[in-house]
């Protein structure tokens, strides 16, 4: 392994016989990034997420027709108007979340010893997606021992431990010490798992379609027997000419009933009834002409599952980081959530709708900032399909690209996070 910088914003890593390239500067990844022709998804993501439970999900996913039918498939499950049905699962997560840390604070010669939230944030980020993505509750903030979470947690350290020490790209070693078969039982226990769950929606899916099939026929013979009876007046009494229309009348009001039936909308949320991700999928998958197979669907839950709990408990522990390396930040927040929700002493269990949600406009930028400065995901990987000349260099063809939204290299980075003067002007004042 051979590695060599360069000052004029290019990284380069020799790892045996394969060559990474570390852009940096603004210009090199734009240019990159603007031709999909020449670049694709880095190979080292099929290395090593294939093996993982991710398995063909859509981050690991090389082939580009199967990825589009996939992601065609899975998007619309994403659409503001579904997510707003999750915000009663969030918000009944967070209450045990929050009662879970106020266990935890300490007294010590009276003062008040903070726990290390960050454990007990990421399982209840793990709950809040998996009752919304799968559609299941395992109770994970209670139940932290059970199979999923443990093999999901040995999963994630796996790929994170693999994807931080190059060496282990190499699939020799990374048996020989152990991590393979390490994966191999996580990756066991999370299809097992997944595979149970999925069969079970499809099974629920398609007993409602045979109900509703059903109901439609006699609802259509229903309508067949009065379209074929006489009711013109001369041989029909008025008497009956009223109850015939009333037959039709509750006909038509039970048609719409059964029509609006998943857009129904409760009063409390203002949001449409609840449908986790697998069971929308599943629809989807069944209506389109494109199918995905069950290992397609197990693949594509875990990797919701994996990218979803991980970044969000990530962009939660540092948003709270922030948060109280800002006090003043962090009171402007505060009195802006007292001023929707009415402060504790208004604290009945409310659960928050979509519009209060929205005039959080301080918490909101609080969130933006923190993420600007420290992105989740900062790393992305590509793969280059020709030679690429970027600036003054040329990539050769199979070369691999590390991309970066955080720039080594500037000195204006290495201030901010030495200074920490985050969350400050201007996205806090409105811009």
């Amino acid at each position: 392994m051979y590695f060599r910088w360069s000052w004029l914003g290019v990284g380069r890593l020799w790892l045996w016989d394969i060559l990474v390239v570390f852009p940096f500067r603004p210009e090199y990844l734009e240019t990159l990034l603007g031709d999909v022709k020449k670049v694709q998804k880095a190979k080292e993501y099929r290395q090593v997420l294939g093996s993982s439970p991710l398995g063909g999900g859509l981050i690991s996913q090389m082939d580009d027709n199967i990825w589009r039918i996939h992601r065609k498939i899975i998007t619309p499950t994403f659409h503001f108007n579904v997510l707003k049905t999750y915000i009663p699962v969030f918000h009944e997560e967070s209450l045990i979340l929050l009662n879970k840390v106020e266990k935890k604070f300490t007294q010590d010669d009276g003062k008040v010893v903070v726990p290390n939230v960050n454990p007990l944030i990421t399982l209840g980020a793990f709950n809040m997606i998996l009752r919304n993505a799968f559609g299941v509750n395992i109770h994970a903030q209670k139940n932290e021992g059970h199979s999923f979470v443990s093999a999901m947690y040995e999963a994630t350290e796996i790929i994170q431990t693999r994807m931080s020490y190059p060496w282990l790209l190499s699939d020799l070693l990374f048996s020989l010490l152990g991590y393979k078969k390490r994966q191999e039982e996580s990756t066991r226990t999370c299809h097992e798992f997944t595979e149970s769950v999925i069969r079970q929606k499809r099974s629920e899916y398609r007993r409602k379609q045979q109900q509703k099939e059903g109901r439609d026929s006699q609802l259509v013979s229903g309508l067949n027997t009065h379209a074929n009876t006489d009711t013109s007046k001369e041989n029909c009494p008025m008497e009956f000419d009223n109850r015939l229309g009333h037959a039709n009348d509750e006909i038509r009001d039970e048609m719409n009933n059964y029509i609006a039936e998943p857009k129904q909308v409760t009063q409390e949320t203002n949001v449409s009834c609840h449908k986790s991700f697998l069971e929308l999928i599943i629809e989807n998958e069944e209506s389109d002409e494109d199918k995905m197979s069950d290992q397609d669907i197990r693949d594509n839950m875990i990797t919701i599952m994996f990218a979803g709990q991980d970044t969000t408990a990530t962009t939660n522990c540092l948003t709270l980081l922030m948060l109280a390396l800002h006090p003043d930040i962090q009171t402007q927040t505060l009195k802006e959530i007292d001023d929707v929700f009415g402060g504790p002493s208004a604290d009945d269990g409310h659960v928050p709708t979509y519009a209060e949600i929205m005039q959080l406009q301080c918490l909101d930028r609080v969130i933006k900032e923190t993420t600007r400065l420290y992105p989740a995901a900062p790393v992305m990987g590509r793969g280059m399909t020709h030679d690429t000349p970027v600036g003054p260099y040329v990539l050769p063809k199979n070369t691999s690209v590390v991309l970066s939204s955080l720039d080594p290299l500037s000195p204006s980075i290495h201030k901010v996070m030495d200074s920490l003067e985050i969350l400050n002007p201007p996205i806090l004042h409105g811009l």
